[in-house]
């Protein structure tokens, strides 16, 4: 089957490479600081194209206490027959699946219905969300134009994207357009984009990103 193929048809049905390491690598780096500071407690994440939801709903077990699980429609009953299959009713209560589609006036919805508004996340993670071939060139604009805003709403915020590198993937063209993001009347390098670590035998890259000024 090529390649492109197999992942259209397994897109949001299989637990891929990329989000196991981004969520072993949230466990080691913040993991320890969500258990341990009572400041902590209350943190909160939001996953985009969560797919099967694994990642965001290992990081309620970790301890994040509000985690949102968003995808398309087409699969918010998989998310939340996944939530109800791990986790209580009461549980429920603070981890859930919602529909998100990428663009800013979605994003602004969500976080209305959230009640997340002024607050927004700690944190956002994406895993696996960038590959043109499949997704688009339109995809990976809004996913910057959804990251952006969500930075601008809590300075605080850290973005982490787990990306599995292939040909012709558009993830150095998501890479820059990250870089470059600028704040309404702020300035170009606003933004902070770190590579955190490089899987070789995966190929696999996590990066971090988060506000210059905080």
């Amino acid at each position: 089957v090529h390649p492109e193929i197999y992942m259209y048809v397994t897109a949001g049905t299989r637990l891929w490479n990329a989000a196991i390491l981004a969520i072993d690598y949230f466990n080691k780096k913040y993991g320890d600081e969500i258990k341990q500071n009572p400041s902590s407690a209350k943190s909160s994440l939001l996953e985009l194209g969560c797919g099967l939801g694994v990642p965001g709903m290992i990081a309620h077990i970790i301890g994040v206490s509000r985690v949102v699980l968003t995808d398309q429609d087409s699969i918010l009953d998989q998310i939340r027959t996944n939530i109800a299959s791990n986790f209580t009713s009461e549980e429920g209560s603070v981890i859930e699946g919602m529909t998100l589609n990428w663009s800013r006036q979605d994003i602004v919805e969500l976080l209305e219905n959230c009640d997340l508004s002024s607050t927004g996340f700690d944190f956002v993670l994406n895993c696996d969300c960038v590959y043109e071939p499949l997704y688009g060139k339109d995809s990976r604009v809004m996913l910057v134009e959804v990251i952006k805003y969500l930075l601008t709403v809590n300075p605080k915020c850290i973005v982490i994207s787990s990306v599995e590198r292939r040909k012709g993937d558009g993830v150095d063209t998501f890479l820059d357009d990250m870089k470059q993001m600028e704040i309404e009347h702020g300035v170009a390098d606003d933004f902070i984009v770190e590579l955190i670590s490089r899987d070789e035998d995966f190929n696999i890259e996590i990066y971090e990103t988060r506000r210059r000024r905080q």
